[in-house]
């Protein structure tokens, strides 16, 4: 007999990182019967196996572990994928997956992908390097801009994100300029740090923090921004970039390390002298930003094709 239901897939996420995991869900529930686990306990993560033909694990961390480990722990055969994203690559989670029982290793970004290749032997040929999507409706945000004053960044604000550097880029220039973040504090004790510089510096009137924004202000956010300041120490493949790009917004992203394997270098800088070149006198180009993500293939189309490809592979052994 032909099956006739729908493929299920269950999709175990920690409650709280399932941010970019919502999107392929919606575009896979019109082909597959997708359920999203936001695990609290280990009991979830056994009923997504028992449920569903295939697993996915978004963030190859705890639950991973313990989800692989059992995968096979059923009366049938479950396909399992796992997807990394990058801080789980700095941690020891991924030496403790049970390869046997993972079909496909997804990675977001190829300097990411080679870091674990190295470390881990068990990998083998699983891996496979899908990047993120940004999503195609923000080309529709695109301007054609040209050099200002207003300087924006989106992140979550800990350590690795390393705004302290943001200051002293924003000191050094002129006054006139401004930096608007958008992002919730991670931490306490840098907050009334990045606080009390601010005073410190005189920077009261150049540099705010606004909090978190919802996704649908971001638009206001970024309307009347000439530049994306990033200055994070590590990176996978980060959207706030890509969605300042296809706006066409010139982005100035400090060079951590596998930067020079997703962006020109004349996108990057190492000192702050450096940044200050770009954002004075490093020419300024809309379309280019633009064209940039669209022929790299980083819409979300471009990734959904290849997640579906994926799967399909995957479910067919």
């Amino acid at each position: 007999m032909f099956r006739t239901e729908k493929i299920k897939i269950g999709f175990v996420c920690a409650n709280g990182l399932e941010t970019f995991i919502k999107p392929i869900i919606e575009d896979l529930q019109e082909i597959y019967e997708c359920t999203l686990y936001l695990i609290g306990n280990e009991s979830m993560i056994r009923e997504a196996i028992v449920d569903n033909d295939l697993v996915w694990f978004e963030w190859a961390n705890e639950a991973a572990v313990f989800g692989t480990l059992h995968m096979g722990n059923t009366y049938k055969p479950k396909k399992c994928i796992v997807r990394l994203h990058r801080y789980e690559a700095y941690i020891d989670s991924p030496s403790k997956l049970t390869y046997e029982n993972i079909n496909k290793m997804i990675f977001i970004a190829p300097h990411i992908f080679s870091m674990v290749k190295e470390n881990v032997p068990a990998l083998g040929e699983k891996g496979k390097l899908i990047y993120n999507g940004v999503s195609d409706n923000l080309l529709q945000e695109f301007a054609t801009r040209e050099p200002g004053y207003n300087i924006g960044m989106v992140c979550y604000i800990d350590l690795k994100k390393n705004v302290p550097l943001a200051l002293q880029i924003m000191y050094n220039l002129p006054p006139q300029h401004t930096l608007t973040v958008a992002g919730r504090f991670q931490d306490k004790a840098l907050q009334t740090y990045l606080e009390y510089m601010v005073k410190e510096m005189d920077l009261q009137e150049q540099v705010k923090f606004l909090g978190y924004l919802k996704p649908e202000d971001m638009t206001i956010f970024w309307a009347d921004k000439q530049y994306c300041l990033s200055t994070s120490i590590m990176e996978g493949h980060p959207y706030n970039i890509m969605e300042a790009c296809v706006r066409g917004i010139k982005p100035i992203i400090h060079d951590f390390p596998g930067s020079t394997e997703l962006y020109p270098r004349s996108w990057l800088y190492d000192t702050v002298d450096e940044a200050m070149d770009l954002i004075l006198t490093g020419g300024y180009n809309s379309e280019e930003y633009r064209d940039y993500i669209i022929n790299h293939r980083w819409l979300q189309t471009d990734m959904m094709a290849e997640i579906r490809q994926t799967i399909i592979e995957v479910l067919n052994g």
